[in-house]
């Protein structure tokens, strides 16, 4: 019981906005401070039951336990302070990735057709590449980028409504984002992207955002659900 209520109070606290270093040694000084009160009262000539209970007691309720730390605002991890965060930076870090990736791509092209442009692409190859990489960017990379700030929310213990709608407002402009890119049998290519609002096209856009959403969504639900589990008595 006592082991339970330490690794609950580790959780409460990171729930709370407690940092993971920060919450697991309070936890750790409880239950240190715990089996201090314990002995003691065993020195004393209780009964073990009856030490452990009045240790328990002596160390305050959970509520009273949790306030003493979440009151401390150098105990806080930054995205309790700041979780409006979890908003913006999915957004933000997919645009500068799509940015470093077009330029990676752009430079890798430049110099595979230095070196091979004796050897013109089957323009089936060259077709089916652009449609990877049109997959990529409008696919791969925002659901990608999405997961895992959905897993850094969680590990941070960030209010599942942050995360949502930071995934949600990354999956919508991955929706509306044009993407194209063209790779020529002789290595010329060109890519661009832009931003269409069209209201004739809302909902398939919408629908779109939800499904990259939803799939972005899978591991932070699959993680929800099983320390939901955990935490279930028995």
């Amino acid at each position: 019981m006592s082991e339970q209520r330490f690794r609950d109070l580790e959780e409460a606290l990171r729930r709370h906005g407690v940092s993971a270093r920060h919450a697991r040694r309070a936890a750790l000084e409880m239950a240190g401070h715990h089996r201090q009160l314990v002995e003691d009262a065993l020195a004393r000539g209780e009964a073990p039951q009856a030490a452990d209970r009045e240790a328990h007691q002596a160390l305050g309720t959970d509520r009273e336990l949790i306030e003493r730390f979440t009151c401390r605002s150098e105990l806080l991890s930054w995205p309790h302070r700041w979780p409006v965060g979890f908003v913006l930076a999915p957004l933000l870090s997919f645009v500068g990735l799509a940015a470093v990736d077009i330029t990676a791509l752009a430079f890798l092209v430049k110099e595979t057709a230095r070196v091979l442009h004796h050897a013109p692409i089957p323009a089936a190859v060259a077709a089916d590449l652009n449609t990877m990489l049109g997959a990529f960017f409008v696919w791969v990379l925002p659901i990608a980028v999405a997961a895992t700030f959905g897993l850094l929310a969680y590990r941070q213990r960030v209010a599942l409504r942050w995360s949502v709608a930071g995934i949600f407002l990354l999956c919508m402009f991955s929706a509306l984002l044009n993407v194209s890119c063209v790779l020529l049998p002789d290595w010329r290519g060109q890519a661009t992207a832009g931003v269409g609002i069209s209201l004739s096209s809302l909902p398939a856009d919408l629908f779109w955002a939800g499904s990259k959403a939803v799939l972005a969504l899978l591991p932070l639900i699959w993680l929800q659900l099983r320390s939901l589990r955990d935490r279930l008595p028995g």
